[in-house]
């Protein structure tokens, strides 16, 4: 949570635009850890800690600091993985839960005659 603070509270001198992607990839990666919290609690299962959330924002800090690339196409950058790996990890839970209960979700099965 630390890692995010710092990133957001990072001075901007980027548009608005920027700081509204910044915010809403820390938010999905914020949810991810959220999501996997409650289902590991739900499913009675060790809570294990996504690693990758916490380096993407430490990246996203080292490049503030040290200006490796454009700061708004960081962000970008950052966002885009952190949606794609929310609808991966969520994704996998609907298709782990479907396939325990044996039920379609997000297929369609054609009946056989």
């Amino acid at each position: 949570m630390g890692l995010g603070v710092w990133w957001l509270l990072e001075p901007m001198h980027h548009g608005p635009a920027q700081a509204h992607v910044m915010g809403g990839a820390f938010g999905l990666l914020y949810a991810l850890e959220a999501t996997k919290l409650v289902m590991d609690h739900m499913a009675k299962e060790p809570f294990e800690i996504f690693w990758w959330p916490l380096w993407l924002l430490g990246g996203l800090i080292l490049n503030s600091k040290l200006h490796c690339i454009n700061p708004a196409l960081a962000a970008w950058l950052a966002a885009t993985a952190a949606v794609a790996k929310y609808l991966q990890y969520v994704l996998s839970i609907i298709d782990q839960i479907c396939q325990f209960l044996d039920i379609n979700c997000l297929t369609i099965k054609h009946k056989t005659i």
